[in-house]
């Protein structure tokens, strides 16, 4: 009788075991699963939004020395059109795509319909632009990570040493 419940504890044990480690390797790869896609997606984004945050440029908080014409802003839409399509649109979060579109929705209503206007757009209309590509620029570098301190720090941060011999 000693025997069978031995027996049947060592199975009971090994049982648990094997669900407990089945368990926690499974919890483990997908953990480390969801850090590669992480770390690939980062990746791809860098270089991506980097282009857009340059190319959004041109909605400055301060524009000088004059602002954008009707044109300017028409040729602004064709280049955020083409990087969404051809370099990194695929990459935004819902966030971001909805920033994307605030700032396009302004642009096209700022830069009207007339081909090769050349009219100068009002002071409200820019700072209106600036808010809606700041927007953006807000969403691209938290996507990334931007702005953030490194989660791991590889060295300590100390004054330097004087070499020997000059300080007195």
């Amino acid at each position: 009788m000693q025997l069978l419940i031995g027996l049947l504890g060592g199975i009971m044990g090994s049982v648990t075991g094997g669900f407990l480690t089945w368990l926690t390797t499974r919890w483990t790869l997908r953990r480390e699963l969801a850090h590669s896609y992480d770390k690939e997606l980062r990746a791809e984004r860098v270089p991506a939004y980097k282009r857009l945050w340059q190319i959004t440029g041109a909605l400055p908080r301060y524009p000088w020395p004059a602002n954008p014409t009707r044109s300017d802003l028409r040729a602004l839409i064709e280049k955020c059109h083409s990087w969404y399509f051809e370099v990194g649109g695929l990459f935004f979060s819902q966030e971001t795509k909805d920033a994307y579109l605030e700032m396009m929705n302004a642009l096209d209503s700022a830069a009207g319909r007339q081909a090769g206007d050349s009219t100068e757009v009002e002071d409200d209309v820019v700072q209106g632009l600036f808010i809606v590509g700041e927007r953006l620029r807000l969403h691209l570098a938290a996507e990334v990570g931007a702005g953030l301190r490194p989660q791991i720090s590889s060295t300590q941060l100390r004054p330097a040493e004087s070499p020997q011999g000059l300080v007195n």
